[in-house]
């Protein structure tokens, strides 16, 4: 983890973090390119700057930050991602800037959870079909040997049918079209 704790200051936030947290693009972008610092830590549980930008809706603040050096596998004392964030608060560019940057789609936490598990548990089907469109391994089990499928089924959320049909369009995607011909009569 290269988070810089020391950047986190004991009397509240920092202005980048302020920044962050109030989603003023300019002024983060501002106070990046005066040398703050981009992985703070915002919290003694471990959280950064790249984890609170990656569970807003506009993904310019998280762009800017990896652009500065934000650390996109930077993790909490729970071992919870960035790309875990943006998928639990169904945030679908966050996730695509995230792997794009190369943050692992497949990351466990120390719990096993995988960041498509959070995002089928948060019901957030637009992060689903992102992380499966990035290359989310469906198979994967958590510690208690439940997949990402295992939480569609305990899932009883009004989203539901939607993660269910961002699953099925997956399946569908990576299975080779099948060509059926009718059988040849054989002559006598």
């Amino acid at each position: 983890m290269t988070t810089n704790d020391s950047a986190r200051r004991t009397d509240g936030p920092t202005p980048l973090a302020q920044a962050v947290q109030q989603q003023a693009p300019d002024a983060a972008h501002a106070l990046l390119e005066s040398g703050a610092p981009p992985n703070q830590t915002t919290s003694d549980y471990g959280t950064t700057l790249v984890h609170h930008a990656a569970g807003r809706a506009d993904a310019t603040i998280l762009k800017d930050l990896i652009a500065h050096g934000g650390d996109v596998h930077a993790e909490t004392r729970k071992g919870f991602t960035p790309l875990s964030t943006a998928a639990s608060q169904n945030q679908p560019e966050a996730v695509r800037v995230l792997v794009d940057a190369g943050a692992n789609v497949n990351h466990q936490d120390r719990s096993g959870v995988t960041p498509l598990m959070e995002a089928v548990h948060a019901g957030a089907p637009e992060a689903v079909k992102a992380l499966l469109d990035r290359g989310a391994d469906t198979s994967l089990v958590n510690r208690r040997g439940a997949s990402a499928q295992d939480y569609i089924t305990n899932h009883e959320g009004a989203r539901r049918s939607e993660i269910e049909k961002a699953f099925l369009d997956h399946a569908a995607q990576r299975e080779p079209a099948v060509e059926v011909q009718a059988p040849r009569r054989r002559m006598m």
